[in-house]
């Protein structure tokens, strides 16, 4: 009876641990990255693994109930369409510093659009207000720093007879080596106004295999003297206008602002 009593604790143990497991990654993998994970639908909180669940099946593209889609909208404030985007966007971002503040100060991200622009933002953003190009990217590589660490232990050792007996120590190094994230510029191009912007942050390894995949648009920099500044940044506040008064819808929008900024 005791032996079947363990048995069955040891297999409920390993279940929950699975349980948990599943939850994690299922939580990392689909869970909308969007008003920093407080998902609330009529003042009531909806957990993240519920929320996760309608996440998955939208991602696998699974038929979903009309209660799901009205707690996935309420709750995420998104649309299908646009939890599929931030999906192919949430791999496509890294966390970044500007030590500037430029053109965002604080603790942010990076993170390239579906049309392979850059925008700043902790969370994701359907249709930033700010986008940019990336013109160029420099990062000198990463530095590394050695540290030792020693440890010892020392005990007695008897001799015949006990009574005599000698102090014996024993002592272990280890070596241990870090990377130091290390200075990165990036020369970023604002569509909107043709504003030239430089950024710097520290830059380690991972980061910079992220940044280095992003799009680089190096022929913008010889265009950015030779646009009508006001002209354009004119055109494209009347554009906002319209759009902002309903006028026009927001593909319509940002059809029309690819469009003059030849994009």
């Amino acid at each position: 009876m005791e032996q079947t009593l363990t048995m069955l604790l040891v297999l409920g143990f390993y279940v929950l641990i699975g349980f948990l497991i599943y939850r994690w990654h299922l939580i990392r993998k689909y869970l909308p990255q969007v008003t920093r994970n407080k998902y609330v639908m009529n003042d009531k909180r909806i957990s993240k693994f519920a929320l996760a669940k309608i996440s998955k099946k939208i991602a696998l593209k699974r038929p979903l109930t009309d209660d799901e889609k009205r707690i996935f909208k309420e709750s995420s404030k998104l649309d299908s369409e646009e939890y599929l985007l931030q999906q192919k966007e949430k791999f496509n971002s890294v966390n970044f510093e500007a030590t500037n503040g430029m053109p965002v100060g604080g603790a942010t991200k990076i993170r390239q659009t579906e049309d392979q622009l850059l925008y700043f933002s902790i969370d994701y953003q359907p249709d930033p207000s700010e986008k940019y190009k990336l013109i160029e990217y420099d990062w000198s590589g990463p530095r590394y720093e050695t540290t030792y660490t020693t440890t010892g232990t020392s005990k007695n050792k008897h001799l015949a007879p006990v009574f005599k007996h000698k102090r014996v120590s024993k002592s272990q190094t280890k070596e241990k080596t870090v990377e130091l994230a290390t200075l990165g510029k990036l020369v970023l191009l604002n569509v909107e106004t043709k504003e030239k912007v430089y950024c710097e942050g520290n830059i380690n390894s991972m980061m910079n295999s992220a940044i280095s995949g992003f799009k680089r648009w190096p022929n913008e920099s010889s265009a950015i003297h030779t646009v009508n500044n006001i002209s354009l940044e004119k055109s494209l506040r009347e554009l906002k206008s319209l759009h902002n008064d309903g006028i026009i819808t927001s593909s319509e929008f940002e059809a029309k602002k690819k469009q003059l900024l030849g994009i």
